[in-house]
């Protein structure tokens, strides 16, 4: 898979099936759609390319959203489902384009488009005016061949990246990972904490978040820790550490099995169910008794 940006297109000169949109998170909708993609781009002997936007446009309007994949989480995800190029647009290059100028100059002329597959609530160009009622109406002058793909549902939702946030920011993680189709994950470096896990006799690891992440609601969850190509067995922590008076929020994870020393690594977390809400504890030893249970539930479930 190649990564192209607008000044490569002076260049290319595939003939493409083309899909377009923010896929956060990936999900099963998203899945479906690229997969359409791939498929109509190999059985008609065209590349197939996925445009996207390297940081979110809407992140320049409301700054304090927050989202389900890093732009190289969402590049990692996407490697493996057979899409031959990623055009990263910067929104900022592209702010101005009506929605009949971004078909025209990126996806015709810049692209060489014949297909294109989108789903059926995307909306794009300037101010989201272009969706495929547009495209229907254009679509002779364009000469596109116009897939538009119908919601996916699960457990009778239709799947789509906001629902995902909601479910997120509940903890409802395993409903997450029904629409997603794979864990919800966060992949951050190990960075230097209190040291008092290791004091209590749970050493964490302590996870740096990048920016504009979103993190599951505060609490205990069981998943797993994947460092230098091993999977663990992790108890997971989001919360402020109530018990021993912090304010910060932290995400840490204790690896179940694990004893070594992965400062300064980058490690992924993979959130399979929450186990409780934080709470406050009278004391130490009621907070090590606690963890002590739920290491030993999360090992009954995930071992």
């Amino acid at each position: 898979m190649q990564i192209l940006s607008l000044k490569d297109l002076k260049e290319f000169h595939d003939e493409t099936a083309v899909t377009d949109g923010g896929f956060d998170g990936i999900h099963v909708g998203h899945k479906t759609i690229i997969a359409e993609t791939v498929r109509q781009a190999k059985e008609n002997g065209l590349k197939s390319v996925l445009v996207t936007f390297r940081r979110p446009p809407r992140l320049f309007f409301q700054p304090e959203c927050y989202l389900l994949t890093t732009l190289d989480e969402k590049i990692e995800l996407i490697s493996g489902l057979g899409i031959d190029y990623i055009l990263l647009l910067d929104f900022p290059e592209v702010r101005g384009l009506e929605a009949e100028d971004f078909v025209q100059d990126i996806l015709i002329d810049g692209l060489n488009a014949k297909r294109l597959v989108i789903g059926f609530n995307h909306h794009f160009g300037h101010g989201g005016r272009g969706n495929s009622e547009l495209l229907v109406r254009n679509i002779d002058r364009w000469r596109l061949f116009l897939t538009v793909v119908p919601p996916i549902f699960v457990d009778g939702f239709p799947v789509s990246s906001t629902l995902i946030r909601g479910f997120i920011l509940a903890g409802r993680v395993e409903d997450a990972m029904l629409c997603l189709g794979h864990p919800y994950f966060v992949t951050g470096e190990v960075i230097e904490g209190m040291g008092v896990g290791r004091q209590i006799g749970f050493p964490t690891a302590n996870i740096a978040v990048p920016q504009a992440k979103l993190l599951p609601a505060d609490g205990v969850y069981a998943g797993y820790c994947e460092v230098d190509g091993e999977t663990y067995i992790a108890a997971i922590f989001i919360g402020h550490k109530k018990t021993l008076g912090h304010n910060k929020r932290s995400l840490e994870a204790h690896l179940i099995g694990f004893d070594g020393d992965i400062y300064g690594k980058k490690l992924r977390l993979k959130f399979i169910r929450r186990i409780r809400d934080e709470r406050k504890f009278d004391s130490i030893d009621e907070l090590r008794a606690r963890i002590s249970e739920d290491i030993a539930e999360i090992k009954r479930l995930l071992e």
